[in-house]
Formats: structure tokens, C-alpha cells, sequence
């Protein structure tokens, strides 16, 4: 569970022009995860 915090943070300090793109790729694995 770690990872999916700490993996969406780097990628939003390494390329915030992709910010939403990143959101959107945590929230989809998140849910995966809670189903």
C-alpha cells in the first residue's frame, strides 16, 4: 500500500506536466486494489 503513496509522489516531482496523467494511473490502480 506504501508503494502506491510513494510511487504517485515521485512521479509528480519528476514530471508534474503529467500530473493529471499520474493521477489518473494511481486512482485506477487504487481502485484495483480496493476491489
Amino acid at each position: 500500500l506504501l508503494k502506491l503513496v510513494i510511487m504517485p509522489l515521485i512521479l509528480k516531482q519528476t514530471n508534474q506536466i503529467g500530473l493529471f496523467q499520474n493521477l489518473e494511473i494511481y486512482f485506477a490502480s487504487w481502485i484495483s486494489h480496493m476491489l
